[in-house]
């Protein structure tokens, strides 16, 4: 459990760095032309993004004299792919944490997909897929289903980690070096760099007492599109562990911006309650893992129990065992060669919750 708190601290540390940019001295430069290979777990690997310098306007190492991250809305932005890899490794080439987190959403339906991968050596891969209000994870190879209601969902753009805006915002008195143009992915963008603040970006990844830290940004500049970060890549060197330096690496690129995206869910995902068994009327907070099926609702127990109770005998369900006790029964049905175990409790805030495991 270690391991996934640290993957999933990984994409939050990012975001508190949108805080943490500062800028300790000036860094002349001029724009480079660069390749990245972005692959997917949604498209085999075949994805690949490339880079392609445009003239920097004549401002070379000049800060850009137009302030181009003032919006912080993704309006226009309808779907999109992103992948941040992170990795932490020795000052002799040893690696010490390697990973990636790849993103793909959609708005119009809302859908979001999330793909953890932990090349570490007790590391292993976490899937989240998230369309309405219907979301499965997948951890140690099963799926797990749950519901979530409509107040608990997050706006679009849930895999962009932060906006330009708030990238810079911590940059003193807005000392940062406007390298120039770039076409990244398909996409125009102006190019930043900036110096990371040891004293306040120390905490970031797995270096402390940071020695040095620089960051890029490419940011959209598509009249079409709002201002996100194309591409981005935060380089840190310092100590990692005790007496042990070495650098810390992350990079992230938006790629198939506005591209035909579909989200379906898990095609092993659990199938829930036995095929001549009805779903609940108006179930909440229904979740399943493996066999078992789970719910809440607001009736008591007694009318959820003759429901069920109904149900299985017109499909031909035989009761062989049942307790009850206060508040509570717990019954067994067979057929053929299955089994379902029915526990139906009365909740603490009212109504009843219901668990139904099927076996053989």
């Amino acid at each position: 459990m270690k391991r996934w708190t640290l993957l999933i601290v990984v994409a939050l540390l990012v975001l508190s760095l949108a805080c943490s940019f500062g800028k300790s001295e000036p860094t002349s430069s001029t724009p480079a032309t660069s390749e990245a290979t972005m692959e997917s777990p949604a498209s085999g690997g075949n994805g690949s993004s490339q880079a392609t310098t445009e003239p920097a306007d004549g401002n070379g190492g000049e800060t850009d004299d137009e302030t181009p991250f003032t919006e912080a809305d993704l309006e226009g932005l309808d779907s999109y792919r992103s992948m941040m890899t992170y990795r932490t490794e020795t000052e002799d080439g040893t690696v010490k944490d390697e990973g990636s987190i790849y993103i793909e959403e959609t708005r119009e339906p809302q859908a979001y997909h999330m793909v953890i991968t932990d090349k570490g050596e007790d590391g292993g891969t976490m899937e989240i897929i998230i369309i309405g209000q219907d979301q499965w994870i997948n951890l140690d190879g099963e799926w797990m289903y749950s519901q979530a209601s409509p107040d608990e969902m997050d706006d679009f753009g849930m895999g962009m980690i932060f906006t330009p805006d708030e990238i810079f915002s911590g940059a003193a008195n807005g000392d940062y070096d406007y390298v120039g143009k770039e076409k990244i992915n398909g996409i125009r963008t102006k190019h930043y760099r900036f110096d990371l603040d040891p004293a306040q970006a120390a905490d970031f990844g797995d270096v402390t007492d940071m020695t040095e830290g620089q960051a890029d940004v490419w940011v959209a500049d598509e009249p079409n599109l709002p201002h996100f970060p194309v591409k981005l890549v935060i380089v840190t060197k310092g100590e990692i562990e005790d007496g042990v330096q070495g650098t810390a690496t992350i990079e992230m690129e938006i790629t198939d911006v506005n591209a035909p995206i579909t989200i379906e869910p898990p095609a092993d995902a659990a199938a829930g309650l036995p095929g001549d068994l009805p779903e609940y009327p108006n179930a909440t907070d229904v979740a399943i893992l493996g066999d078992m099926y789970s719910f809440q609702t607001g009736d008591d127990v007694a009318t959820v129990q003759s429901f069920y109770e109904e149900a299985l005998n017109n499909a031909g369900w035989t009761k062989s065992e049942t307790t009850e006790m206060e508040g509570m029964v717990m019954q067994t049905w067979t057929k053929d060669n299955e089994s379902i175990m029915l526990m139906i409790s009365a909740a603490d805030e009212g109504g009843s919750s219901v668990i139904i495991t099927a076996g053989e």
